[in-house]
């Protein structure tokens, strides 16, 4: 049969032709045709605000709180780290979807903003005098905390010291001593 917009006869000539029969007015096959709308198959797109509430879920609560709830509505691992990169899936990884990415992007900047804010806060705390009188041990630690801070704030900085060398070979001269002499007779 072409294929095509064919009427109803056509169409029941057809399934008999396939073994697909009617049995009380229901169809009773013994072949399965699934329409499949998209590459996909019969799995459904995973809506944008799905994936939005997902990837939060990841950045907020960790990534074991984001499984149970990609479990429960059966989205892949994978797909969870693609969304906490916005992107929406792992084939788009590297490009990522703009409106995903901007959501993402601001939990983040609303997570280290808090962080940010709760850090002054402790810094504020920490005072000469306390300092001055803490144990030798506890202001190691300090120190040692503030560093680790200040490497984490500032942009990283490149460790490679490219430096250009030029090396200049010269030919290497010989002593008049060291050539054979020939006398020529005039």
């Amino acid at each position: 049969m072409p294929l095509g917009i064919v009427n109803d006869d056509d169409f029941e000539r057809e399934l008999e032709i396939l073994g697909i029969k009617k049995v009380n007015g229901s169809e009773v096959p013994e072949t399965i045709i699934k329409d499949i709308n998209r590459g996909r198959g019969d799995q459904l797109e995973v809506p944008d605000s799905l994936r939005e509430v997902i990837a939060e879920d990841a950045l907020v609560n960790g990534r074991a709180s984001a499984q149970e709830l990609a479990e429960a509505v059966n989205i892949s691992d994978s797909s969870i780290s693609a969304y906490q990169k916005g992107a929406t899936s792992t084939a788009s990884y590297n490009e990522g979807d703009t409106n995903l990415k901007s959501k993402t992007d601001a939990i983040r900047n609303r997570i280290s903003s808090k962080a940010r804010g709760r850090l002054l806060m402790a810094m504020n705390t920490i005072t000469k005098d306390k300092l001055n009188t803490a144990k030798l041990r506890d202001v190691a630690a300090v120190a040692n905390a503030m560093s680790n801070i200040i490497k984490n704030l500032e942009p990283a900085v490149s460790e490679n010291n490219n430096q250009t060398n030029f090396i200049f070979y010269a030919p290497k001269s010989k002593a008049e001593e060291q050539f054979e002499v020939i006398n020529l007779k005039e």
